[in-house]
């Protein structure tokens, strides 16, 4: 199988196949875009053959309309690292429980720079709770509007005018865990600033403290509601 460092020149069919194997019997979730509609749907790896891939879809996901023959793209986390692929839908069966989608195997991976990370989006129920400490010694409470392995967005209730490449330090506990991080101004719209971890990146990957990695995936698991398919069909 190939190093997650970087993505392969080529990408062999047993190169794929044992990626998608190590998703499908770990119960990976990802998600899955049909290009022509953009509306992307939770799914869990299910299964990998010799010529297609099967994902269980969330119930809700039988308003997505799913067609034959069109282009999808799914995004998912293979060994800490963003990967996706294209495919072409085969089947939609939404007469099982939970509904089944069949993709054709893809030819090749594309395993995504640090830039490109998957944002988490964050409701006002997240649990997340955020205070962000600046180099004058203030502190702000900040709502979390999305989160990556590559930073966060974050929104003031007021703003504390922040200038770009300010040094802040981060708070953030999810339940028990809680983890401080480095990270540093790269936009400002109003009271929302988007924050890119400085100290988690060294030669262009991502490399954050295990709390962090923690605290990223727990928050994945809850958006991509994975425990609902803790009892995946055989």
């Amino acid at each position: 199988m190939m190093s997650r460092e970087q993505n392969p020149p080529e990408w062999s069919r047993a190169d794929v196949i044992s990626v998608l194997n190590e998703c499908s019997n770990s119960g990976t979730p990802a998600l899955a875009i049909p290009i022509e509609i953009g509306v992307p749907c939770v799914t869990l790896f299910v299964s990998v053959s010799d010529h297609e891939v099967v994902l269980a879809t969330a119930s809700e996901s039988m308003e997505t309309n799913f067609c034959a023959l069109c282009p999808c793209l799914v995004s998912f986390s293979h060994r800490g690292r963003t990967m996706a692929f294209l495919s072409q839908i085969r089947d939609w069966n939404h007469g099982t429980n939970p509904p089944r989608l069949s993709l054709d195997l893809p030819t090749r991976l594309l395993a995504m720079e640090h830039r490109q990370h998957f944002r988490i989006p964050l409701r006002g129920d997240s649990d997340l709770e955020v205070r962000v400490s600046t180099q004058g010694g203030e502190i702000w409470p900040a709502r979390p509007i999305d989160i990556s392995v590559g930073g966060m967005l974050i929104e003031f209730p007021d703003d504390p005018d922040l200038p770009t490449d300010e040094k802040l330090e981060l708070d953030m506990r999810l339940g028990e865990e809680s983890v401080r991080v480095t990270a540093v101004v790269r936009h400002r719209r109003g009271c929302r600033y988007g924050l890119v971890f400085s100290d988690g990146h060294r030669g262009g990957e991502a490399q954050l403290p295990e709390e962090l990695q923690r605290l990223v995936s727990a928050l994945e698991g809850r958006w991509l509601g994975s425990e609902r398919f803790q009892n995946k069909d055989s």
